[in-house]
C-alpha cells in the first residue's frame, strides 16, 4: 500500500494492489447485470482506470472493500492491478461497516433483498441501522417486523436526546407541534408508536436530500417545507 494523500479525520487516499491487498465483504447485497458490468469494464479500459474511488476500511490489518466491489472486479477484468482507494482508518466496528456498505449501496444499483436482510440483522446498533438508510418497505417484504427494524427488543437502554434550535427555528417547530396538538388532542407525544419509523425515515431522507448532518436542521426543514 502506498499512501498518496492524508485527508485528515483518519481518511487517506492510498494506492493498493487489488489482487493481494484488497478483501471483499463475504456478503454484498449489491447486484449488477452482465450487460452493465461489461459496460463498466469497457469504460475502465477506455479510461485506463477508475473515475470514482472505492471506499475501503482498514480492519484487523486488512483492507476491506465497503463500497466499490464491482469497480474493483471491473479493474481486474480490464487487466488493471493497482488502483487508488479512499481508505478509512477510524477502526470501524462490523456493525458500522455494514451500515456504510448499505448506505453507499442505496445511492445507486439494485440490492439482493435476502442478503440485504442478512446484513441488516448483523448490525447491533440503532444508529448504524439508521445510517444504513435501508428501506423499511424492503425489509417488510422479507418478513422483518416493525419492532425488528430498529432492534427494539427488550432489554433496551433508552437515552434522552436534546435538540438545539435557533430562536427562529424553535418558533417554526413549536408552531407545527401546536398544530399537531390541535389536530390530535389525545396524543401525549409528537407522534404515536406506529408513526415513529416513518418519522425517522423522513428525517433521514431529508438529511440525505439536503446534505445536512444535524437532525434538528432536518426537522426545521420539514416544519417549514424547505426540504428538497
Amino acid at each position: 500500500m502506498q499512501v498518496l494523500s492524508d485527508l485528515g479525520n483518519n481518511l487517506k487516499i492510498a494506492k493498493v494492489d487489488i489482487n493481494s491487498e484488497l478483501k471483499e465483504q463475504s456478503l454484498n447485497a449489491q447486484t449488477m447485470g452482465k450487460e452493465a458490468f461489461s459496460q463498466l469494464v469497457a469504460n475502465v479500459k477506455k479510461r485506463g482506470g477508475l473515475e470514482s474511488l472505492p471506499y475501503c476500511v482498514l480492519k484487523d490489518g486488512k483492507i476491506e472493500i465497503v463500497s466499490g466491489h464491482h469497480r474493483v472486479r471491473a479493474c481486474r477484468a480490464a487487466g488493471i492491478t493497482e488502483i487508488p482507494v479512499l481508505l478509512d482508518e477510524s477502526n470501524l466496528t462490523r456493525s458500522q461497516i455494514i451500515a456504510k456498505q448499505l448506505a453507499h449501496n442505496s445511492i445507486v444499483g439494485t440490492s439482493d433483498k435476502s442478503i440485504l436482510r442478512q446484513l441488516y440483522e448483523e448490525m447491533d446498533s440503532i444508529d448504524d441501522k439508521l445510517e444504513s438508510f435501508v428501506s423499511v418497505e424492503d425489509l417488510a417484504k422479507q418478513g422483518v417486523s416493525e419492532g425488528e427494524v430498529l432492534n427494539l427488543a427488550e432489554p433496551v437502554k433508552f437515552k434522552t436526546m436534546t435538540f438545539l434550535f435557533t430562536p427562529k427555528e424553535f418558533d417554526d417547530v413549536r408552531a407545527v407541534l401546536e398544530r399537531l396538538e390541535q389536530e390530535a388532542p389525545n396524543m401525549v407525544a409528537v407522534c404515536d408508536e406506529k408513526d415513529f419509523e416513518p418519522f425517522v425515515k423522513r428525517i433521514q431522507e431529508t438529511k440525505k436530500a439536503n446534505d445536512v448532518k444535524n437532525a434538528s436542521v432536518a426537522m426545521h426543514l420539514l416544519a417549514t417545507g424547505g426540504e428538497k
